[in-house]
């Protein structure tokens, strides 16, 4: 017996057409919006429960990141965090404060740890030698290298509690042989950060410990205060813009201040902001108004407008003490956080609406 063939009018046939089209549609814009939810949040990114002080990421090679941790020397991942191996080999050191990558050279990195040392590797990490030891005694909190000059750097350090000797800002020219203090007019030798202008590397600024925000225009030669209107005297961390150098940023104890005249005045920048200790800022590299600032007990927070307004981004992050942030420099809408015992965090904003 031979089954009849069954004809759809064709009215019926665009019909069916239509629906189909439409379905691929509804399933398209579903799976869009689930991977929306799922890009609006932190993921771990590895190193769960270690304390992370400074992040870097390769500027040659994104996908490659660094990490100094409270207690196990450096880490090194390849793959955008999905996986860490150390990379210790030769640092004596497993305190490490501070990281800071050439920016023409990815295998250099210098590495500043406890008492007073600085590591340099040529290699990528593989292997690391010391580069300078006894800094007066000194933590070595932060590193910055000239981006017009890679041969010059500089070191900020403190002092080792309740030792009233050492710290300050410390000089290195590479043809030279030796590390030498450049701290003449600092009245505060505990220096966390440290920022050279992108334009004219002669200016540099340093934020202190209850001494606020220092400045230099010849190199380090000589500083003087710049501290007018910050509240805090208490500098975490401090960012220039990379577009606009005269324009500023501090951490501090009582929220992030914004200078717009190279450091001359300060003002308040904290709508939204906690109550809290500002311990990190980060700026895109191509949107310059988009801000990023992580604190001791409140996680994260996002601002739009140059920090005229911030409002908190934590949805998965799951802890809120975050020491360190830093951008991915070709996709600005990756994110990084350091915190503090509880490893890396990992933000992908690529579908987020820019709601305002």
């Amino acid at each position: 017996m031979v089954s009849p063939k069954i004809f759809l009018p064709i009215k019926s046939s665009k019909f069916f057409f239509t629906l189909i089209i439409f379905l691929c549609f509804f399933l398209c814009i579903l799976q869009t919006d689930q991977a929306y939810a799922g890009s609006s949040e932190w993921n771990p990114a590895g190193l769960e429960q270690r304390t992370i002080n400074a992040l870097v990421i390769d500027p040659l090679n994104p996908n490659t990141l660094y990490a100094a941790t409270a207690s196990g020397g450096v880490l090194k991942s390849t793959d955008r965090g999905a996986t860490w191996l150390a990379f210790s080999t030769g640092l004596a050191e497993e305190a490490v404060f501070a990281l800071a990558v050439h920016p023409t050279n990815q295998d250099i990195l210098y590495a500043g740890t406890s008492s007073g040392s600085i590591f340099k590797t040529a290699d990528g990490g593989a292997h690391w030698t010391i580069e300078k030891t006894g800094f007066s005694n000194s933590d070595v909190l932060t590193i910055a290298i000239d981006p017009q000059n890679p041969l010059i750097l500089y070191a900020g350090t403190s002092a080792p509690y309740m030792l009233s000797k050492g710290g300050g800002i410390f000089k290195r020219i590479e043809a030279e042989e030796n590390w030498y203090p450049v701290d003449q007019g600092l009245t505060n030798n505990t220096v966390f950060a440290l920022a050279i202008d992108p334009v004219n590397s002669n200016v540099l600024y340093a934020g202190t410990d209850g001494g606020g925000v220092f400045k230099s225009v010849n190199g380090g030669a000589k500083w003087n205060s710049a501290s007018i209107g910050l509240i805090s005297k208490t500098i975490f961390t401090l960012r220039v813009n990379p577009t606009k150098p005269n324009t500023l940023y501090v951490g501090t104890g009582k929220g992030v201040f914004k200078s717009i005249d190279y450091g001359a005045a300060w003002t308040a920048a904290k709508t939204g902001l906690p109550e809290d200790d500002i311990l990190a800022l980060a700026i895109d590299p191509k949107s310059s108004n988009i801000l990023y600032a992580g604190t001791r007990r409140n996680g994260i927070f996002k601002s739009r407008d140059g920090g005229m307004k911030w409002s908190s981004m934590n949805t998965g992050l799951t802890n809120l003490l975050v020491r360190t942030l830093v951008i991915h420099p070709w996709d600005t809408t990756i994110l990084y956080a350091g915190t503090s015992g509880g490893g890396i965090f990992k933000i992908d904003q690529k579908a987020i609406k820019d709601k305002k």
